[in-house]
């Protein structure tokens, strides 16, 4: 990949080695880890890099106090503070011997219903899992003394929290670990006995019943519900709960059992579980379980360590095995390098002091939550949201208040953590006439403020319908740049069509902010919003243009004889998405400014085919790494940013071509509008991002556009207009 790719480095150890490996992380979101056999291979590479950027290395560890300042403000999420710590701590997603850890939560799997204000639903945050129960601490007390004596240092357990076997056993169902996991048993799987197949029984198993194991969680049980279930349909063979009762009733381990309160549904559990997880129970404990993981009570050999009863196997910690002195034994090397990979690794001690508590709780405080997530690995976040949202004002001259239009209509689709009963379900309702762009606030929700900017763009604006609506920051103002989120359909917008402007973009509007609105066919570049991409009509070229006064700077010529119908460039990409009348889709690279041509420029990365008729909407999402397009032939296609290629095609059932989409920034659950096949109304359908059909239903409005927004109360609210 071009250097000019790579986002940022960092530093890592592997196999306990300090500064043998890096991690080096691109602008597209992958990663890729890279360890050396010697620390002199890994400074004659590391120099080479210094050399062509010094800026590129991350100097994580300077920022850390800030960020766990934001965390404590509540501005970074438990979920996203975790994941930074894991980060800054070595573990890595490309690393198994170093995989990301996370804590267990929660003790209730057997309720019916699940109550998070009851502090007996949760673990004891301030004991490792091996203290959990007393009965079975006293033997691992009993262990650490009888070690006393020994050649190795003494320890509570033999096993770790997190290791390969323990990020296996709860990945099984999903390739490519199960992949990994035939391989790493001998070419088949584990015992179905010893199978992930209860969230209830392996919480026992870790907690209280099993002599050995302590594992802790992976990030995984708070994001992703499909490695809950066997979609791959291996067969696992039957098992017992009481394996000296072989006359018991077995079952065929399938999908993951959940608890009664997840209703078997593998999606209830994962949002319970996000819910719990920011919870204020675990808000105001989760301080403890760093000190165990990541601070001072996991220090080797110190005596808080001990006080905690978290002692584990010396090979586990940095410094337990010295690898370097044992470059020339082979054999050796090999058998320690087991044994590392066996007994799991400590993750770097990032705390000598104990951690400080979190000091803003969600359901109390009236604050913004706003989502930063540190680390590059990709991860749901979580959207601004809370009690109270900041009035909106604007130096334009004002209009009266101005009531939500009847024909607009608002639903929820409640994906991650319910709501709390202090947030409101109301949509923010956007009215666009034909000349002029309007906010309208709603009286639940804001305070009485409107603003109205004329429609730029090309010089027929007056007659133009509304395209994009941007809310830009001026120099004095401390609000970022923002655009809407929805596509420019040149067959969904008209003189009276209505468009909508994402809830993240209200957020970001300031005393210092000034709204631009674009005619349709108009799009603002993110690389210098002083320009705008326009596409016409009368041919099948894309048009670089300045803002104001206009003028057209430049024309990328398309050698195809075809209509450009739509298009997406979201503020936060460089990729632009065109759709075409010949059911192609264009993917263009924005480039920043040329020092030469004074000018940005275009450049087709790939042209993609996949539908029978023409494009009607496309979407990019670069947080998910995704671009949808929709089509007349009546299905949505879900294409890969990164690759440039085809992942899966999704088939509306009773409807007909596709009015709109719009995608979640957080979770990647797909939002698609269809024309109803009989009548005038239209279809919609929730997906979620691995193409299952989640929900559906039906309006009776042509929907023109759709925009999709994300709180901390779990609702993700879907405008449609």
């Amino acid at each position: 990949w071009p250097f000019d790719s790579i986002r940022s480095l960092l530093k890592c150890r592997y196999l306990l080695r300090k500064d043998t490996a890096f991690e080096i992380f691109l602008t597209n979101g992958k990663s890729y880890f890279f360890a050396f056999k010697s620390k002199e291979e890994f400074k004659a590479i590391e120099k080479e890099i210094l050399s062509r950027g010094k800026e590129k290395y991350e100097d994580e560890y300077s920022k850390q106090k800030a960020v766990t300042s934001r965390w404590q403000k509540g501005q970074i999420s438990n979920f996203d503070y975790l994941m930074y710590l894991n980060k800054l701590a070595g573990r890595t997603f490309n690393d198994l011997t170093q995989y990301p850890v996370f804590p267990h939560v929660l003790r209730d799997y057997t309720s019916l219903e699940l109550d998070l204000n009851n502090p007996d639903s949760f673990r004891d945050l301030k004991k490792p899992m091996g203290a959990q129960d007393s009965t079975r601490l006293q033997r691992f007390i009993d262990k650490y003394e009888n070690t006393l004596d020994g050649n190795t240092p003494a320890y509570h357990y033999g096993t770790h929290y997190s290791t390969i076997a323990a990020v296996l056993f709860y990945l099984i169902r999903l390739e490519p670990y199960s992949r990994y996991f035939i391989e790493f048993q001998g070419g088949v799987f584990d015992s179905s006995d010893r199978t992930f197949y209860s969230i209830a029984r392996a919480w026992q198993q870790s907690s209280k019943e099993s002599p050995s194991d302590v594992k802790e969680l992976i990030p995984e049980f708070f994001y992703l519900p499909e490695f809950l279930r066997n979609t791959n349909r291996f067969k696992f063979d039957r098992s017992y709960e009481d394996e000296d009762d072989k006359d018991l009733s077995p079952h065929i381990v399938d999908d993951v059992v959940l608890p009664p309160w997840a209703k078997n549904d593998n999606r209830l559990f994962i949002k319970k579980h996000q819910e719990a997880l920011e919870s204020k129970y675990v808000s105001d404990n989760i301080h403890h379980w760093i000190d165990l993981i990541f601070g001072y009570k996991q220090e080797f050999k110190s005596q808080a360590a001990l006080e905690s009863y978290n002692v584990f196997y010396h090979s586990t910690y940095e410094g337990g095995l010295d690898m370097d002195k044992l470059l020339g034994n082979k054999e050796e090397r090999r058998a320690q390098k087991k044994i590392i990979k066996v007994y799991g690794q400590t993750p770097k001690l990032l705390f000598r002091e104990p951690h400080p508590k979190r000091s803003f709780h969600s359901s109390t405080s009236s604050s913004n939550l706003t989502s930063s997530t540190s680390s590059s690995i990709s991860s749901p976040t979580l959207s601004p949201s809370g009690n109270s949202v900041p009035s909106l004002t604007s130096s334009s001259s004002s209009i009266p208040t101005t009531s939500a239009s009847p024909t607009s209509s608002s639903s929820s689709s409640s994906s991650s953590p319910t709501p709390s009963p202090t947030s409101s379900s109301s949509s923010l309702p956007i009215l666009l006439s034909s000349t002029m762009a309007c906010v309208c606030t709603h009286p639940d929700l804001l305070s009485a403020c409107a603003a109205a900017v004329q429609v730029q763009g090309v010089p027929s604006s007056s007659a133009s319908a509304v395209g994009q609506l941007v809310l830009a920051a001026s120099s004095s103002s401390s609000s970022s740049t923002t655009s809407s989120s929805s596509s420019s359909s040149a067959s969904s917008f008209s003189s009276s069509s209505y468009s909508s402007l994402g809830l993240a973009d209200y957020l970001g509007f300031s005393s210092g902010a000034s709204m631009i609105a674009l005619a349709e066919k108009c799009l603002l570049l993110p690389t210098d919003p002083s320009k705008f991409i326009w596409w016409s009509q009368h041919d099948s070229n894309l048009r670089l243009c300045s803002l104001s006064p206009f003028k057209v700077l430049s024309v990328i010529e398309n050698s195809y004889d075809e209509d450009i119908v739509c298009a997406h460039l979201p503020f936060n990409s460089t990729y632009l998405a065109t759709g075409s009348s010949s059911a192609a889709l264009t993917v263009w690279q924005v480039s920043a400014q040329n020092p030469t041509k004074r000018s940005p420029g275009l450049k087709p990365m790939a042209r993609l085919y996949g539908h029978d008729g023409e494009v009607t909407w496309v979407v990019v999402c670069p947080e998910q790494k995704i671009v949808v397009s929709g089509s007349r032939d009546r299905t949505a296609i879900i294409w890969d940013l990164n690759r440039l290629c085809f992942i899966r095609s999704l088939q509306v059932d009773n409807g007909g071509p596709i009015l709109a989409i719009a995608v979640s920034s957080t979770n990647g659950n797909i939002v698609t509008a269809s024309e109803e096949i009989q009548g005038t109304g239209s279809i919609l359908t929730l997906w979620s991002i691995n193409g299952e059909r989640l929900s559906f239903g039906s309006s009776e409005m042509r929907i023109s556009c759709l925009d999709v927004t994300g709180g901390v109360d779990g609702f993700h609210r879907m405008l449609i207009y």
